[in-house]
């Protein structure tokens, strides 16, 4: 485990375990104790960040009594567009920091 602090969140980047199922071998063996033999692990860092300073900006609810069924499609429709960008910043800022752990 290894964890790395900013100004305002840590990461902590955790080692993971899986066992998956080699799907070729599962064709071939069916007994639960061939099963077992058609396991492998895979190994990956996993990354979680947490807020270490400051407080996360208080939830401010959206003033809805006007919005109309068009209005709240359009909001919907642009919040999820923001969703989708800021899961790609993600990937991206996952990727710097893994290329920069690897030197």
């Amino acid at each position: 485990m290894a964890i790395i602090k900013g100004e305002n969140f840590e990461a902590m980047i955790v080692e993971v375990n899986q066992d998956r199922l080699d799907n070729d071998k599962i064709r071939e063996l069916l007994t639960p104790e061939q099963l077992l033999e058609c396991t492998k692990t895979i190994t990956f860092n996993q990354i979680k960040c947490n807020r270490i300073t400051g407080e996360k900006p208080k939830f401010k609810m959206p003033d809805l009594s006007n919005a109309t069924p068009t209005g709240l499609v359009d909001m919907l429709g642009d919040v999820r567009e923001q969703i989708k960008d800021l899961q790609k910043l993600e990937g991206i800022y996952k990727d710097a920091l893994g290329a920069r752990l690897k030197d």
